[in-house]
């Protein structure tokens, strides 16, 4: 009996192996389609070198696959502990242990190594790719050096404070390595939980109010023209900026002789500018008005390479607020179509002066829904979606507080929603892994929209297919530091503990900041540091939570930087109107180009349908009242169907 009991658990053991490798295998899969696809979305369009697109694709898979893994561990935490007796420790499998190294140890090389590297590689100036290369890891040495030099201050500054502790008290801090590690280790997993909690207290409340806002058309409307002003001027300073720097370039060209020693890198830094200066149209300038013009007398490579490190900036800088500057035309272009044909009664069907008419079968087949979607079922439907999201805000909420509760009352009583929802599916791992990924899932969005929900990071935007190099890094920056600590807040909330037989717990440890409590709790501060700072932490999420349902951070936006007034919103109103009739009527003059290549085969001309977006060659011809004008070198097509506007 005891050999079949035994050959029984090995061969459930192996059953419940195979099942987690498929598991995995299958998620790794999806999980390769879903991050090629937010990037394909993202980042279509978007200028990335491929070793910065590699180095993206490798970060987003590791992280996505990590909130993918911690669902698979904790589903097979429960379902072998149920088949334990009460009190029985469960140990976690082996490849598990494995698969969680590989994840943290890959996630922490990521975070603190290979994105700032690619950072810095991005936006080098050096001329060679070794050099860049090279440049881009002599920077981030330099930045750990500081912080070196930082935390090396931090450090005497403790032991100076033991010390002195030590010599008026009997009861001794040891001052060890390990000590000192413990504390470094307490104040990472602070910082982590402090960023998680924070964003996701004013996520739980701002991500509902913002769907429910998003049902009034008009309101959206008046959204998109206030922020228009803003972005309209900073588009415009960006690219006045930009000229300049361009400017400097082409001057520079002139100025230098072929024979220079430094002509090589001048053609380098030519090169590399020469579309942007074509397509701008930029021709010298006066160097006497620029004090960052570099000399052709005292020209060195240290300055060719400053100069071309602040021109990397201002192209960047404007290309960046330039996708966002017509992103927003799209929408409020779009939306404000929309206003006006659901007002309409004349005919049930959207139509846009920015967007191409539908004709034949798919006109039948789309028009009439989308104009029903519009009227009545898309505010219906967000406000509805909006109100079921509160209960889950609340159930968030709640359960964050389960473990301070136990931790006070000392009973082992199970009380956090999320939890007894997951335990109860304990016999049925598939469902319990779908439940958790979820649960998973809506924390992970929540906190990624309330981080670019704070006007101290409104500067980084993901547009679709025009998202920028800087936004898309700092994203995933963002997400190595928080995904750790999200899967162990997430198990905190599930109520597992160590003994469960969850592997995250191994590799991880649990996140307790028993270093701070060895030396301050000694003291009388801080009581609840140590492991039941984490318990008692999450209190802050309610203060967050709160002040965001009494508007106090908008209120408190409004203090500190420009109140958005009617007056903002009549400016932007006007530049959007402007704006789209400038639009419009490029959407004319490419439309009756390709009219003429279809009726005399002459023009070579492919009309652009991305709403703003110029496609067109700049050698094309360009209509100009009853004439047509071929542009000369380095002016552009859009220009002369601008000209084309104020001819007509």
């Amino acid at each position: 009996m005891t050999s079949y009991a035994l050959n029984s658990s090995n061969s459930s053991k192996n059953n419940m192996m195979i099942y987690d490798i498929v598991t995995i295998v299958l998620y790794f899969v999806a999980t390769i389609f879903i991050v090629f696809a937010v990037l394909r979305y993202f980042a279509k369009e978007s200028k990335l070198h491929w070793g910065v697109y590699i180095t993206m694709f490798l970060t987003y898979l590791t992280l996505f696959s990590s909130l993918a893994l911690i669902t698979i561990d904790l589903a097979a935490g429960l379902y072998s502990k149920r088949k334990l007796p009460d009190g029985a420790k469960n140990e976690p499998d082996r490849y598990m242990i494995i698969l969680w190294q590989i994840m943290y140890w890959t996630i922490q090389v990521l975070a603190w190594i290979v994105i700032p590297v690619s950072q810095s590689f991005a936006f080098s100036a050096e001329f060679q790719l070794h050099r860049k290369l090279l440049a881009s890891i002599i920077e981030n040495i330099v930045l750990y050096a500081i912080m070196a030099v930082v935390g090396g201050i931090a450090l005497v500054g403790l032991v100076i404070y033991i010390l002195r502790y030590n010599a008026t008290n009997a009861d001794q801090i040891v001052l060890n390595f390990n000590m000192i590690l413990g504390v470094g280790q307490s104040l990472s997993n602070a910082y982590g939980l402090l960023l998680l909690i924070l964003l996701l207290g004013y996520g739980i409340v701002e991500f509902p109010r913002y769907m429910w806002r998003q049902a009034n058309l008009n309101g959206n409307l008046a959204d998109y023209e206030s922020k228009a002003a803003r972005l309209y001027f900073d588009e415009s300073e960006a690219e006045d900026k930009m000229k300049r720097k361009l400017g400097q370039v082409r001057q520079l060209d002139m100025n230098t002789p072929e024979n220079h020693r430094m002509r090589r890198d001048v053609d380098r830094i030519v090169k590399h500018w020469e579309k942007e200066m074509e397509e701008n149209n930029i021709g010298s300038i006066d160097s006497s008005r620029s004090k960052d013009t570099v000399s052709i007398d005292d020209m060195s490579k240290k300055k060719l390479v400053a100069l071309h490190k602040t021109v990397i900036n201002a192209v960047s800088d404007y290309h960046r607020i330039n996708y966002q500057w017509k992103y927003l035309q799209t929408k409020a272009f779009f939306l404000e179509d929309v206003i006006k044909s659901v007002r309409s009664k004349n005919e049930r069907r959207i139509v846009s002066s920015v967007r191409k008419s539908r004709v034949g079968w798919l006109a039948n087949l789309l028009n009439f829904p989308e104009w029903l979607y519009y009227a009545y079922i898309r505010g219906i439907a967000l406000r509805i979606f909006a109100l079921l999201f509160v209960p889950i805000s609340l159930v968030i909420l709640y359960s964050e507080f389960t473990p301070l509760f136990l931790s006070v009352v000392r009973k082992q009583i199970d009380l956090s929603v999320i939890s007894l929802m997951l335990r109860s599916m304990s016999q049925f791992r598939p469902l319990l892994q779908i439940v958790a990924l979820i649960w998973v899932v809506i924390i992970a969005f929540v906190t990624l929209f309330a981080l670019f929900r704070v006007r101290l990071y409104s500067w980084y935007a993901l547009v679709p297919h025009h998202s920028d190099v800087k936004s898309l890094l700092y994203t995933a920056v963002f997400l190595c530091r928080v995904v750790p600590t999200l899967c162990y807040n997430f198990l905190q909330l599930v109520g597992v503990r160590v003994d469960d037989g969850v592997a995250f717990y191994k590799v991880m440890g649990p996140l307790r900041l028993d270093g701070l409590k060895g030396i301050f709790g000694r003291v009388g501060y801080l009581e609840i540091l140590g492991s039941g700072f984490t318990n008692f932490f999450p209190i802050v999420m309610v203060i967050v939570s709160l002040l965001s349902l009494l508007n106090v951070w908008s209120r408190l936006d409004a203090t500190l930087f420009a109140r958005v007034d009617e007056k903002d919103i009549e400016e932007g109103r006007s530049i959007l109107q402007r704006e789209k009739r400038m639009r419009v009527n490029e959407m004319q003059v490419e439309s009756s180009l390709h009219d003429e290549e279809d009726s005399f085969g002459s023009l070579a001309v492919t009309p652009s349908r991305s709403y703003g977006e110029d496609k067109t060659s700049s050698t094309l011809p360009t209509k100009i009242g009853n004439s047509w004008r071929k542009p000369q070198t380095g002016e552009s097509s859009k220009k002369l169907r601008r000209e084309a506007y104020y001819n007509l």
